[in-house]
């Protein structure tokens, strides 16, 4: 299929008349090297392109043999063959209708090659000449994240003194322009874009001016300016509107008691990567804006921090949890404490406050579940515990009474080994496994002859002083109860899934003492929490979600930068935060460390239906 519309395109851009003029072999032979090149048979592709060169010269196909010949050797790694097919085409085929094609691959081998500059002009001079809007757009673009990220202002300066296309001279001087701005170089930005010559210039040159016009004449206004970047329609709308209604009542407690207001304008990205990217670019091209609280998911929070690092704005997450996205972008922070934090402050509790040395664990098989469960290990391993056994499951399933029962067998023979020991310390491994195999062997006879039967289930094992049990939330009932039933007698250890009071009572009979992580506390007989669903009741006529506690939690600590005679910045926004002190919110403590992350978190215990914290 991907060939056929390959095919159909180099038809329409060949033109009828020259297809019709075009043989049948001449056809079958370009029809193989096309097919060859979509299956990625580049060798093969390039025989049949290179048969037609040579053999049928003046092949009604020749041109587009040729563009496939260069896009074949580019995509087999050859990009300085491929450079030198794309330059012989400028020069062979001035007019022809794939001019501008050959321009963009032109610039796609300078990059490869790493030379930035050439492949800048290459991809503006695609952007001037292409009769294809979405091609011109994505010369266009490339050419602006080269100069953007892999060029400085002496370069781009340089390629403007030297370049002799009207066009490409005048991008260059506005991506000069910019690069002043990003520098600090204020003035000489704003005098580099009013001397720049735009009379005549396309589209694409005077939106970029636009743009830089307005990033660059920012009219200070006696307001803070945050941006709010949630999903407040598609799948996650109901989590956006709760964090949007938490903020929007932290800010109407702080524009209360200051003079100079908090300003929110709210973008809707639908929970979903390109309009999240597009609000992005939208937001950076307001200068009033400080910074963007948002997004919440951690796969879109990692892609806008990058577009946030290069604009210079902060990007405040309240929920991603990804140490990684902190390393994208010196302006990114996590107001929720990482995965890498939770596991490793539970497993440091477990070892050194509970005391205990062997452990289990029951994980699903998802990547942040696995991920979790390795820092858990990695951190018992480094204070000197073991994780004696490892059992997964998948998520959905009904199901764990498998995994139970694999967990009890090591556990029982884990038990005969330390008794076994006891007596007899110097006994090998080998030693004691035919040792366990032989006490097997009798139990089994006598219980033949006794003609007893043992259920499982009535074995306690206590071989293991600590179950590591991450679940997902909708797995609470299913996971407590065949907990118990498994009659494994151990401390329970969990995430931060295990908080949800309603599922807990429900289960208290099995899951009694259980210790769990979580990013927060609540006390709902404390004064100040009953005084915020109280004022939230009123202004949203509903009772405040834990994700609209965080949100309020979360932007009332931020604000805590804010004064009435405070001097901030796009670029002062991170170091104002990072310097707050630790604040303790409703629901959420706040310690943001130099990884501009949350290191705060709490260790709770369900014990006789209350939750008593532990740290």
């Amino acid at each position: 299929m991907k060939s056929l519309t390959l095919l159909f395109l180099l038809v329409i851009l060949i033109g009828g008349s020259s297809a019709q003029n075009a043989s049948q072999r001449e056809w079958k032979i370009f029809r193989k090297g096309v097919s060859e090149y979509q299956n990625g048979n580049y060798d093969l592709a390039l025989q049949s392109f290179s048969l037609m060169l040579n053999k049928l010269p003046n092949s009604a196909l020749t041109t587009a043999n040729f563009l496939m010949l260069a896009k074949t050797n580019y995509k087999a790694g050859h990009y300085q063959t491929s450079l030198e097919q794309c330059s012989n085409f400028l020069n062979r085929f001035p007019k022809s209708a794939y001019r501008d094609d050959i321009l963009l691959l032109a610039g796609n081998n300078y990059y490869r090659l790493n030379r930035i500059d050439a492949a800048v002009e290459q991809w503006l001079l695609a952007a001037k000449n292409a009769d294809d809007p979405s091609l011109a757009k994505k010369a266009w673009q490339r050419a602006l994240d080269a100069a953007r990220f892999k060029l400085n202002r002496f370069a781009l300066e340089k390629m403007e003194q030297t370049n002799g296309d009207a066009f490409v001279r005048t991008a260059l001087s506005l991506m000069v322009a910019e690069k002043l701005w990003s520098d600090g170089k204020k003035n000489q930005a704003r005098n580099k874009l009013n001397t720049t010559t735009l009379r005549g210039m396309p589209p694409q040159i005077l939106a970029y001016a636009g743009r830089l016009k307005n990033l660059f004449s920012g009219k200070m206004v006696n307001e803070w300016h945050v941006a709010l970047l949630l999903p407040l329609s598609g799948e996650n709308a109901p989590l956006g509107r709760d964090f949007k209604q938490g903020v929007e009542l932290a800010v109407a407690k702080y524009n209360k008691l200051h003079a100079k207001p908090i300003v929110l304008k709210t973008y809707d990205y639908k929970g979903q990567l390109i309009p999240a990217l597009r609000h992005m670019r939208q937001i950076a091209d307001d200068p009033n804006i400080l910074f963007v609280f948002g997004p919440l998911e951690n796969d879109i929070t990692a892609a806008c921090a990058s577009v946030a690092n290069y604009e210079g704005l902060t990007l405040i997450s309240p929920t991603a949890t990804e140490a990684a996205i902190t390393q994208l972008s010196a302006n990114s922070i996590l107001l929720s404490p990482t995965l890498e934090t939770r596991s490793r402050i539970l497993a440091t509790f477990a070892v050194d406050s509970l005391k205990l040395k062997r452990f289990a664990a029951l994980t699903p098989l998802d990547d942040y579940f696995l991920r979790l469960e390795d820092n858990f290990k990695s951190t018992l391993l480094e204070s000197g515990a073991e994780m004696a056994a490892e059992e997964w499951y998948i998520p959905g399933d009904q199901s764990f009474k498998k995994q139970f029962k694999i967990l009890k067998r090591i556990g029982l023979k884990l038990s005969f080994a330390d008794s076994v020991l006891l007596e007899q310390p110097l006994l090998t491994q080998h030693e004691i496994d035919s040792s366990y195999r032989a006490w097997q062997k009798d139990i089994r006879e006598k219980m033949k002859e006794s003609k007893t039967k043992i259920d499982s289930v009535d074995l306690e094992v206590t071989a293991f002083s600590g179950l590591f049990l991450p679940v997902y939330r909708e797995d609470i009932g299913l996971m407590a109860s065949q907990f118990a039933f498994a009659n494994i007698k151990t401390q329970l250890l969990g995430n931060s899934d295990w908080y949800d009071l309603r599922e807990l009572k429900k289960n208290r009979n099995y899951i009694n003492g259980l210790i769990f992580v979580s990013d927060g506390y609540l006390n709902e007989n404390d004064w100040n929490y009953r005084q915020f669903r109280n004022a939230f009741r009123d202004r949203f006529k509903s009772t405040p979600s834990r994700y609209a506690l965080i949100a309020y939690d979360s932007f009332s600590y931020i604000s805590a930068i804010f004064s009435d005679d405070a001097s901030l910045s796009r670029r002062g926004i991170s170091p104002a935060v990072v310097g707050l002190p630790d604040s303790q919110g409703l629901f959420r403590k706040f310690a943001i460390d130099q990884s501009r992350s949350n290191r705060a978190v709490n260790i709770l215990k369900y014990m006789y239906d209350q939750l008593i914290p532990l740290q």
